[in-house]
């Protein structure tokens, strides 16, 4: 879904900075309006499950990639993994060392 709004294919990212602007763009871009002008049949059907738009309107009121990007950056310098990079469930909170 996040796709659907931003553009940005989350498995396939792993630009810190792109995936900062997509959680903004997300938290811009998504809202009633958005929602009511779906008319693709698979958005709309996961639009209509509570746990689905549950999570994207926190997404929308908090973001999903919120951490500083001076941050992001500096842990990355001194060579430890982000969970932002991850091709298959994101965790933009998670860093480790190699």
């Amino acid at each position: 879904m996040i796709h659907a709004v931003t553009g940005v294919d989350l498995r396939r990212e792993s630009d810190p900075a792109r995936l900062r602007e997509a959680s903004r763009q997300f938290q811009r871009d998504f809202n009633s309006e958005w929602i009511a002008s779906q008319s693709d049949a698979r958005v709309a059907a996961a639009l209509r499950n509570r746990s689905t738009l549950g999570r994207l309107r926190g997404y929308a009121s908090h973001g999903f990639c919120t951490l500083d990007l001076a941050l992001i950056q500096a842990l990355l310098g001194a060579g430890l993994t982000w969970g932002g990079a991850w091709t298959s469930s994101k965790d933009f909170m998670h860093f480790e060392l190699p």
